[in-house]
């Protein structure tokens, strides 16, 4: 994997976005099998990111309006793993923090990953071994010839070290259970939408996301790999061990993920040593 490579799907995600924020504002919508909802935005931008990642890679793509089933992809060696509108209620509601995800999964983990926001304007991205970027600012001077020139390295360090730790949680899926952690550990809370809360952490804007509540894989594996490369982690609950990727059950087990600063800190091991079933 290399440099060039995530320019590449950078360019991807970007173009993606403007895709989708075309449909901003047309908040019809329909229900899929398991009741969530899907728009015309899902189904254009993943179709178009789809065949943009099969011009650049031989690798199949499995997106979440258009899955890959466990039969054809259990013994991929690659893939990539795809929501393109990750947040369509916060995108049907007309706010703004909704995301565009794609990841690549290796050997059943993220090596590289992309998440942009662009009713934000908030750009993301990490590839394994190279580090964690963002664009925050000026994103609309952004093109192709000078994207890189624009990538602000992600350290994973608090911006506001003295504060009271801040948790993420969910506008549309917190739980009590979630809830619950925050006040067992004292913790702020702030609300973000889609991955961002796991971008959060990689730029030291937040410090915790517990997520007592359903997620997949496609909901996570980007910016996943963005947070390993500042030196965060997402931990499953039950197992104390980093998600799993490519299962046969999408679903993600409930999880909490520490930035940097919170890693092996009070929070971290008091976490490690309880149950939380």
């Amino acid at each position: 994997m290399n440099e060039e490579l995530l320019l590449s799907v950078s360019e991807i995600a970007l173009c993606a976005g403007t895709k989708i924020m075309e449909f901003y504002g047309d908040r019809h919508f329909s229900l899929k099998e398991d009741q969530s909802p899907v728009t015309q935005a899902d189904i254009v931008a993943s179709e178009y990111i789809c065949r943009a990642l099969k011009d650049i890679t031989p690798y199949a793509t499995s997106s979440e309006e258009n899955a890959l089933s466990y039969e054809e992809r259990k013994n991929l060696e690659c893939f990539w793993l795809i929501d393109p509108l990750d947040g369509t209620k916060g995108f049907i509601e007309c706010s703004h923090g909704f995301s565009v995800n794609i990841a690549l999964i290796v050997h059943n983990q993220p090596t590289l990953g992309v998440v942009y926001a662009p009713a934000l304007q908030q750009f993301y991205c990490g590839l394994k071994n190279y580090g964690a970027f963002c664009i925050t600012e000026n994103l609309q001077e952004v093109s192709s010839t000078n994207l890189k020139s624009y990538w602000q390295k992600m350290d994973g360090e608090s911006k506001c070290p003295t504060r009271t730790p801040l948790a993420c949680d969910s506008a549309h899926h917190s739980s009590e259970q979630t809830r619950a952690f925050i006040k067992r550990y004292q913790l702020q809370s702030v609300i973000r939408d889609s991955s961002l809360k796991i971008c959060a952490l990689a730029n030291g804007e937040a410090d915790l996301y517990p997520r007592f509540c359903g997620t997949k894989e496609w909901d996570t594996a980007a910016a996943d790999i963005i947070l390993q490369e500042t030196g965060g982690i997402i931990l499953d609950i039950h197992t104390k061990q980093p998600l799993c990727y490519n299962k046969k059950n999408v679903k993600n087990p409930y999880f909490v993920a520490f930035s940097r600063g919170q890693v092996g800190g009070w929070i971290y091991n008091d976490f490690i040593k309880n149950n939380w079933d």
